[in-house]
Parts: C-alpha cells; sequence; structure tokens
C-alpha cells in the first residue's frame, strides 16, 4: 500500500482540481439547455445594438438577428433538423447510446444476441468498448425462456 504522507507532484495536483471541478458540474443536457439559452440572450442584446459580423467567405457584412422575436424562433425550429444531421457524428453517437441504453434496459438479453450473432456490423472494437461501458450482459429470462 502506498504511503498516504507522499507529496503529490504538480500535475497530480492539477488532475485532482479538474476532477473536482469536473464533479461539480451538471448534467450535459442541462450545459447544453443553459449554453442555447446563452446563445439566445446573446443573440438578442446584440439585436438591439445593430451589431453586424462579417463573412469571412465573401467578406460580406451580416447583421445578427435576435432568436427571440418570431423570425428567430421560426429559424430556430426549421433549422434545427440541418444542424443535427449536419454533423453526422454527433447522429450516429447519440443513436448507438439511445440503442444501447435501451438494450442494457430490455427484459430480454439483448447483447448477448448482438454478441453472439454472426451478423452483426459492430466490430470487435466497440463492442469492447460498449461492454467496458455498460458491463458484461446480464443472463435474464424473457417469456420463460432464460439464456445462458
Amino acid at each position: 500500500m502506498a504511503d498516504k504522507t507522499q507529496k503529490k507532484g504538480f500535475f497530480q495536483k492539477f488532475l485532482d482540481i479538474v476532477e473536482r471541478v469536473g464533479n461539480k458540474l451538471p448534467d450535459p443536457f442541462a450545459l447544453f439547455l443553459g449554453l442555447a439559452f446563452l446563445i439566445i440572450v446573446i443573440s438578442w442584446i446584440a439585436s438591439l445594438f445593430d451589431a453586424s459580423v462579417i463573412h469571412p467567405g465573401n467578406g460580406e457584412e451580416l447583421p445578427i438577428n435576435s432568436l427571440v422575436s418570431a423570425a428567430g424562433l421560426q429559424f430556430i425550429l426549421t433549422s434545427m433538423l440541418d444542424n443535427f444531421t449536419g454533423f453526422a457524428p454527433l447522429g450516429l453517437v447519440l443513436s448507438m447510446m439511445l440503442v444501447l441504453d435501451s438494450l442494457r434496459k430490455s427484459d430480454c438479453s439483448i447483447m448477448r444476441s448482438v454478441k453472439q450473432s454472426k451478423v452483426t456490423a459492430i466490430s470487435r472494437y466497440i463492442y469492447s468498448s460498449i461492454r467496458r461501458y455498460y458491463g458484461e450482459p446480464r443472463i435474464r429470462c424473457c417469456r420463460g425462456n432464460c439464456s445462458p
């Protein structure tokens, strides 16, 4: 067992601080909502001062539109899907997390079936990462049929 009176180095102290601060952060979904709300407020304030930005591609000056107005709300709702699907890795990761969480909570041991399936498209690396995060599939009974 390591001596508890051993002095910590600078890097270990830094990591301890990062861990403490990270543990105090709210849920990622709450952070996302908070930052989205902050962007909406900033756009409203910038539009009050008639601020504008320069488009980096063509040098055109573009006014900042308020996201609080009816047109801004319409822009948010109509461009939401394009923003989501335009960033391909985000859709894949969120879809996989949703599927894996539902598999983990299901009554049948579907993860065991996926593991034993020869027709699966999941590589060994991805499956091992999933197994490390969610744990080994549990043996469960589904409608009286228990999987070994």
